[in-house]
């Protein structure tokens, strides 16, 4: 069986002050956070909405992407060719893992 989930990556400029904001305001909880390399990337919740807070593109800052996983079962073959088909359109991968811009690949100028 194949277990899919999304969630949008929200690109701001400090996920700190971001996660103060969605915490005091909107009610949201924070299940998980993580710093490398003075990168900072958070997953915060409430209620069936998740959305993971970055500062990994700061080019991108105010942009959305989706990152969807792909956790495929090994006896399945379709979670492969699902990955490769999608980075065949322009979507870049990282394991099990893919991101994909809200302009659906395309690049913004």
């Amino acid at each position: 069986m194949t277990d899919w989930f999304a969630r949008p990556v929200l690109q701001v400029r400090d996920v700190e002050t971001s996660l103060c904001f969605y915490a005091d305001r909107l009610g949201f909880a924070g299940p998980w956070a993580t710093k490398r390399m003075a990168k900072h990337v958070a997953q915060i919740e409430r209620q069936d909405c998740a959305l993971i807070l970055a500062d990994t593109w700061p080019e991108k800052i105010g942009k959305v992407l989706v990152f969807i996983s792909l956790n495929a079962d090994p006896a399945e073959q379709n979670g492969g060719r699902a990955a490769r088909r999608t980075r065949g359109q322009g979507r870049s991968g990282q394991g099990r893992f893919m991101g994909i811009s809200a302009s659906g690949g395309r690049r913004s100028r």
